[in-house]
This record gives structure tokens, C-alpha cells and sequence, in this order.
């Protein structure tokens, strides 16, 4: 800069220190020499308020070498011949500045004038203001007058643009390392700092920068694998920046390239994934029909040169993917139906593309038509009977499907599986057909017909004799009942071979029952008259009803209606005490009865233990839901038994009590003792122990000889 007016301040000394020329590292230097070429810009002045006053400069942009330069000491005289040096140690010696404040100052100077843009002789002086407050802390400003005074000219918005680039540069670029895409992809890599990079190594890959801060990938169709992309920093200028310098004079920095940045990034790309959707034709979805299953059908996948791909097998989803597939035309063929599905013949065509990636493949499902030919007999005739349903169950006994007959021809269509087709209703009086049992598989007719007859109903009645509580079977023999018919208030019977009439029939060892007369339609009551023997006579009846709606059996082709008859246990209950008694030997004093509590007590029946109870703090233990017979009890320390039986004394009385007393007897010696003194001891409290008979044996001979002595005189 050169200096248009002097203020008449005295000058003080600058605040920059004296720049050392060393002759040795300058000898080190690959220098040259370049002219200083000044292009004044008139009205355009700076001020700058240094030591010793404020001065004010008038603007000249500086040139060395064609490249734009700045001054890096303020204050000081400039001369037309530098030096000139791009070696970052020899720079660093001759204008006494670190490395790191040198490396910042080549920012200033690359993003300043002249870069790209900025042709503005404003971002000259934006960039020449942050050097000179980088390195000095000096607030300079401009002006367009003479005057320390004047009106200020705005850089600021060029100030921050220029840190904001530099910013941007040294922060790390925020793009991904690694990126996973398919073929086709478009992928938009978007950061402030991209504006300082291009592309230098597309890769397979073809990139555009839509705008400063974008990166375009669009990812090749004919290449799957792994790729990288390169990019770097764009260099704006023809060489590095310069310093030049000249004894005793003001040091300049010129613009040049900054340190390159590169930065690969590894595209992982993948081929299209074809998904294939497998669904039964008929319903259209992933639910096979009937009991057949779309899992384990297998197909292969080829290219369109016809080589083979992929062999895939689908599973419970109905879903397969097969990746990595380039973009073009493919086939499938399947090699295996799954279970219960026609294999197709049929070859499916696909062209992948990135907007069509699905498939559906259908499956037929094996199925038969099931035709019902439904009648009823009449005097050996046979009739069309319609309105008869059928109910076909599957195998998990669901409702499958329901048929109503008509006059007509009844078909129904079962796919792949077992079945029960079993008839709902039927005409007054007569049976009901067995249940069909129907395997569609491989193996079946498209066609399968039925001719199915009802006959009049005639039953037998199967009586079984069961325990209301376990409802188990009571295994006993003669157990007795009677069967009346409802409308004619009348017992069943039969003559035996005696010419008897018998209407009280009895069970077999099991309990079982069965009356040998075939029941017409109508309601029965079955009465029990012999209850079993350790039961509760039953007094209530069972009412039947021998009709279409009834519930058959089948025993050789004989219907039977089964019914069951329950009897309540009679059960035993034992009340038990547990005693001491103190019988004393004088009869005088009545014996002395206590409670033991706490006592352990076992059961028996039929000489095996049952259980251990305990009685309570009263003595009191109560046993009951025994079944009835003999039982024992016993206490655990001891060996005498007490045993009972419980027995049904009428078939009324619902529990049988007993009340037992366990008594355990304490006798109290003859005899007594008592402690008399020992005086034949030297030792205090020793006594002995005489009885007391011995005592009484001495007075009485005592007594006898007082009485002769009396006599002898």
C-alpha cells in the first residue's frame, strides 16, 4: 500500500517484528526474482490505526508473477524487485510466522480475489482486512474519502464468505466412507464442503455436480460388486502460493493452490432382488386349501440365455428372494409341486427392472368333486330325500364346508386332505347314515359318488353305572333298573325262558347294562331300583328321547343309545380322642382322665397304612371321605390297634360316623417311698429310702412288745 498522507503524530515503532534475512537458509531455497506490478483503485483508501497514529492508504492491488499478492506487514515501504519462495521453512525464517498462522494465510490468499468468482476488487480488501487482523489485531476499515473520518465502505458479507470457504475446507468432508446401493441407483451426496472438490476417479460410475454443494452418483446396471470413487480438491490456481520478500521492505503473500484433499468412497453395489409370491389359485393368497400345504414347491430360475440361476424351494411364508440379479429378462420353472398341488407346466417370464422386482407364481390345488345321491327306504322302495345337510368336517373336526340335498344331483368340491362328512338331520323315524370318511390325494377320482340310504330307527339302550364325584365306571354286578316308555306309562319287558315276564334288569361286573329289546322312536324313563352296594340310592330318573336328533353308537351294525347313570359314594367319617388315664390303686379315688394332644395316629385298611395324622391341642382328630370297609388305627409310638368297620347300613344315610377314643392307661405303684435321714454319714442331705411297709412292720412289733411288757406286770 502506499501512503497518501501523513498525520504530524510522532511515529512509533511497528508493531511486527524486523524481518531476518538468513543468508544460509535463503542459499537453501529454490528463489527466483519477480517484479512488483501495482494496480491502483482510485476513491478507495484504508485506514489503519497503528501505534503510533492512524493511517490511511489508498488501495492498490499487488502483483508478482501474474498472481495476485498481499501485504503481510502493515506499515512498511514497498520496492519493485522480490525475491520470491514457496519453501515453507525459509518463509517461515524470513517473516518470523509460525507454519500453522503461514497455512491459515495461504487460505486468506486462495479463497480472496481472483478465486473462481471473486473478481470483485472487494474481495481483494475483504481478504487483505482478515490478514492484517489475523496477524496484527488491527480493525482495519475503508473508506472513499480523505478522511480518518470519512463514511465506511461495507466488506463484511465478503469477509464471511471467504471465512466461510475456509471454514468449509477445513472441516472433514461429510460424506460417507462406505455406501450400499444397487444397480441403478441414484445417490445425491450433498455437504457445504463439496464445493471445493471434483471428481478425480469416477469408477464405473457416471457423476455430475448438479450444484456447489452435490455429488450425483448414478450407479451402473451391468456391474455388481464393489466399487470406489474418487474425489479431491479443486485447484484454482497455476502453482503454490509465494512469498516475496526484499530486505527492508514489506513482505507479500501471492494466491496459489492450497493443500490437496482427497477422499475415496467404496460403493458396495448390489444386483435387483427378486422376490417371487407363491398363492394357491383358487383363493388367492398365501392359505393353502384344504390340508394341502404351499411350502416345499421348488422351481429354478433362469437367465435369458437359458443358464440356470437359482434353484429355490418356498417355505411357510410363500415368499422367496433371490438377490443380486442383473436387469433384464428371466424364467421360471417349477421342477416339484408342494404337497397336495399339481405341478405347472407353465414357464413364467419376468423382466427385471428397478420398478419390477415381483412375482406371483399360483399353485392348483389336487381336488375331487364329491357327488351325494342321498335316500330313504320305504318297503324295500328307495326315495330322493332332499333337505337332508351334511356337515364336512376337516381333520382338525372344523366345519369345512356344508351341503343341503335337493331332488337334484348335490355335488361338493373338497381339495387335497381327509374329511368326515357327517349327516345333521334326518326324517321322523328313521337313522341317520354313518359317518364318510373321504382322502383326497393324488391318488383320487375327479369324481367320487355316494348313494346314501337312511333306515327306521330301532335302538337298543346301553345303561352304564358311574360314581357321580370321579365319574368313573362302578365296576359291581346287580345293580338294577327299569325302563318305562313315556307314552304308554308301561315298563319294558321281556319273557324269559320260564315264560316269566322280567322288567327289572341288572348289570354285568362292569356295570354295565344293556336292554336285549330294539326301542322305537319315542321318550323312555330308566328308573334304578338296586342301588349299588357302597352308593346313594339314586332317586331321580333319566329321561331319553330315541329320535333323529339322538346321539347313536354303533355296536355290529346295531344302533345304541348310550346313557349314564350316577350313583354318590356313601363315605366314612372317624372322630378321634386321644386320653391318659390315671388309675389309682386305691379304689377309693376314681381314675383320672387327661387329654394328650399332639399325637401322631396312623390308618390302616386292610393292613396297609393309608396316611399319618396329627391330632390338635385338644386331643381331637377328624378322618373323613373314607371310602367304606375295615380300617385301623394305631398311634405311631405304639403297638395296640383299634379297628372298625364302616359299613352302609341302608343306602340313605350319605356318611357313616364312628367315634373312637384312643386311651392310654397310667397304673400307680403299690407302694410308696419316703426320704428319712442318714446319720450314719459324715455328708450333709444324705438320706435313705425306706418303704414305708418296713415302717409300718417295725410299729406294729414295737406295739406288741409295749403290750407284753404291759402284761408282764
Amino acid at each position: 500500500m502506499k501512503e497518501k498522507i501523513k498525520h504530524p503524530k510522532r511515529i512509533k515503532k511497528l508493531m511486527l517484528v524486523t524481518i531476518l534475512i538468513i543468508i544460509i537458509s535463503l542459499a537453501k531455497v529454490n528463489a527466483g526474482t519477480a517484479n512488483l506490478v501495482r494496480e491502483k483503485i482510485d476513491g478507495i483508501y484504508a485506514i489503519a490505526p497503528l501505534s503510533d497514529r492512524t493511517h490511511l492508504y489508498n488501495l492498490e492491488i499487488y502483483k508478482l508473477n501474474t498472481q495476485t499478492a498481499y501485504c503481510i506487514e502493515i506499515g512498511k515501504q514497498l520496492t519493485d524487485t522480490y525475491t520470491f519462495t514457496s519453501d515453507i521453512n525459509t518463509v517461515s525464517n524470513i517473516v518470523n510466522i509460525s507454519a500453522d498462522k503461514l497455512n491459515y494465510l495461504k487460505l486468506i490468499t486462495h479463497f480472496g480475489y481472483n478465486y473462481r468468482n471473486h473478481k470483485d476488487y472487494k474481495y481483494y480488501m475483504a481478504a487483505q482486512e482478515l490478514i492484517w487482523e489475523y496477524l496484527n489485531n488491527i480493525d482495519v476499515t475503508w473508506t472513499n474519502t480523505l478522511d480518518i473520518n470519512g463514511p465506511k465502505i461495507n466488506i463484511e458479507s465478503y469477509k464471511n464468505e471467504i471465512k466461510e470457504l475456509i471454514r468449509q475446507y477445513q472441516n472433514p468432508l461429510n460424506v460417507p466412507d462406505n455406501i450400499n446401493c444397487k444397480i441403478g441407483d441414484t445417490i445425491s451426496l450433498t455437504d457445504n464442503a463439496i464445493t471445493h472438490y471434483q471428481v478425480s476417479n469416477p469408477g464405473k460410475e457416471t457423476i455430475t455436480k448438479p450444484n456447489d454443494t452435490t455429488f450425483k452418483i448414478n450407479v451402473t446396471d451391468n456391474y455388481i460388486g464393489k466399487d470406489i470413487i474418487e474425489i479431491k480438491t479443486i485447484n484454482s490456481f497455476n502453482g503454490p502460493p509465494m512469498v516475496y520478500y526484499a530486505s527492508g521492505y514489506q513482505t507479500l503473500l501471492s494466491a496459489g493452490n492450497i493443500d490437496t484433499k482427497t477422499k475415496k468412497i467404496n460403493l458396495n453395489i448390489s444386483g435387483e432382488t427378486l422376490t417371487t409370491n407363491l398363492i394357491d389359485k383358487d383363493n388367492k393368497s398365501c392359505t393353502p386349501s384344504g390340508q394341502a400345504t404351499l411350502s416345499g414347491a421348488e422351481y429354478e430360475l433362469y437367465d435369458q440365455n437359458n443358464t440356470l440361476i437359482e434353484t429355490f424351494t418356498t417355505d411357510d411364508t410363500c415368499r422367496n428372494k433371490i438377490p443380486n440379479l442383473y436387469h433384464g429378462i428371466y424364467y421360471i420353472k417349477q421342477i416339484k409341486a408342494s404337497k397336495g398341488y399339481k405341478i405347472r407346466d407353465k414357464v413364467f417370464e419376468i423382466n427385471i427392472t428397478k420398478d419390477n422386482t415381483n412375482i406371483t407364481l399360483e399353485e392348483e390345488v389336487i381336488k375331487s368333486n364329491i357327488e351325494i345321491n342321498k335316500l330313504f327306504e320305504v318297503d324295500d322302495n328307495y326315495h330322493k330325500e332332499e333337505g337332508i345337510i351334511f356337515n364336512i368336517y376337516d381333520y382338525n373336526n372344523n366345519i369345512f364346508k356344508t351341503l343341503t340335498t335337493t331332488k337334484g344331483k348335490d355335488i361338493i368340491t373338497l381339495p387335497y386332505g381327509m374329511y368326515t362328512i357327517k349327516q345333521m338331520n334326518t326324517c321322523y323315524g328313521y337313522d341317520k347314515v354313518k359317518d364318510i370318511n373321504v382322502t383326497i390325494n393324488e391318488d383320487s377320482n375327479q369324481e367320487i359318488k355316494y348313494n346314501l340310504v337312511d333306515k327306521q330307527i330301532k335302538s337298543i339302550l346301553h345303561i352304564t353305572t358311574k360314581n357321580s364325584i370321579t365319574k368313573e365306571n362302578i365296576e359291581e354286578k346287580n345293580i338294577k333298573y327299569k325302563v318305562k316308555n313315556k307314552e304308554t306309562n308301561k315298563y319294558i319287558s321281556i319273557i324269559n325262558t320260564n315264560n316269566k315276564i322280567i322288567t327289572t334288569f341288572t348289570t354285568n361286573n362292569e356295570g354295565q347294562l344293556t336292554i336285549p329289546v330294539s326301542l322305537p322312536y319315542g321318550e323312555y324313563i330308566i328308573e334304578q331300583t338296586n342301588p349299588p352296594s357302597k352308593y346313594l340310592k339314586n332317586n331321580e330318573v333319566i329321561n331319553i328321547k330315541i329320535d333323529e336328533n339322538s346321539i347313536y353308537s354303533y355296536i355290529d351294525n346295531q344302533i345304541v343309545i348310550n346313557a349314564d347313570y350316577y350313583n354318590t359314594p356313601i363315605t366314612g367319617k372317624i372322630n378321634i380322642l386321644t386320653t391318659l388315664e390315671t388309675i389309682n390303686p386305691d379304689n377309693n379315688i376314681p381314675p383320672k382322665k387327661e387329654i394328650r394332644p399332639n399325637i401322631e395316629v396312623e390308618l390302616y385298611k386292610d393292613n396297609k397304612l393309608i396316611n399319618t395324622y396329627k391330632t390338635d391341642n385338644s386331643g381331637y382328630l377328624i378322618i373323613d371321605n373314607l371310602l367304606l370297609g375295615n380300617y385301623c388305627l394305631k398311634e405311631k409310638n405304639n403297638t395296640n390297634k383299634k379297628c372298625l368297620e364302616l359299613v352302609n347300613p341302608d343306602n340313605i344315610t350319605p356318611v357313616i360316623e364312628r367315634n373312637i377314643e384312643l386311651k392310654l392307661i397310667n397304673k400307680k405303684p403299690l407302694t410308696n417311698t419316703i426320704s428319712v435321714p442318714n446319720t450314719l454319714s459324715n455328708k450333709q442331705n444324705n438320706y435313705y429310702i425306706l418303704p414305708i411297709t418296713l415302717i409300718l412292720i417295725g410299729a406294729i412289733i414295737y406295739k406288741k412288745k409295749n403290750n407284753k411288757t404291759n402284761n408282764n406286770n
